[in-house]
């Protein structure tokens, strides 16, 4: 009897220690996961701040190259394809476009060069922490010049999906300003042909970056940029509603 009491002790006491074990991986593994997030975080800031200092319809090959440099490796894909909901795109190979037919825009979107870089709180999503957020910048090359730039943020799959999707193309010459919108609350998309007062330029990619570093991500469109949602009845922008 006094064995089996020993014994039984004995048990208890290296349960607690494995469960005691247990919690401090538990710990350590979050505060590695953490970290890593944050960084992803911070340098997924600076590659878009540094992306969107090249024009659409200015900026060159070569300015695109620097970033490659900087923050790669990259991904292709075409340019009509979020990237974020797409890990692993085809690639796309540069071409001409047959004749001068049609808009620089369609050009671009048939035979450009696309280069994304993606962003992934990975770690965290692994631990369970989070669902998988994802920041996608996609830098579109058409004969040397930068024609589009495609910005995705959101998280998550099919049905569960999250996310904001903007799409700046090559200047019509005959826009003057404008951007449209189309809200609802897990998909918002914003395209974007000519150029913005700065204020809203600031506002459509002052995404709610701490998604990518926050326990539990975000769910809503409206924590992803919650600038958008505060626009409606701007006079000069055009919504579209879910």
């Amino acid at each position: 009897m006094a064995m089996a009491m020993r014994f039984r002790y004995r048990l208890a006491l290296w349960s607690l220690a494995v469960l005691a074990a247990l919690a401090g991986l538990l710990l350590v593994l979050r505060s590695i996961a953490l970290y890593k997030a944050r960084k992803t975080q911070a340098r997924a800031e600076l590659l878009l701040s540094r992306a969107l200092e090249l024009e659409v319809g200015r900026a060159t090959r070569s300015q695109v190259e620097q970033l490659i440099r900087q923050f790669g490796p990259v991904r292709y894909a075409p340019p009509s394809t979020p990237i974020w909901l797409s890990p692993y795109p085809a690639p796309v190979q540069p071409g001409r476009a047959p004749g001068d037919k049609g808009s620089m825009v369609e050009a671009c979107m048939g035979y450009s060069e696309t280069f994304g870089f993606v962003f992934e709180n990975s770690a965290m999503h692994h631990l369970g922490l989070a669902p998988l957020m994802r920041l996608g910048v996609g830098l579109s090359v058409y004969r040397g010049v930068l024609c589009a730039r495609a910005v995705s943020f959101g998280s998550g799959t099919g049905m569960r999906s999250v996310g904001i999707d903007i799409h700046e193309y090559w200047p019509a010459p005959n826009n003057t300003g404008w951007f449209q919108a189309r809200l609802s609350r897990l998909q918002t998309y914003i395209d974007l042909g000519a150029p913005v007062p700065e204020d809203v330029r600031r506002g459509l990619y002052s995404f709610s970056f701490s998604c990518l570093s926050r326990v539990g991500g975000c769910r809503r469109s409206q924590d992803l940029l919650p600038w958008i949602w505060a626009q409606r009845g701007r006079k000069g922008v055009q919504f579209e509603s879910e």
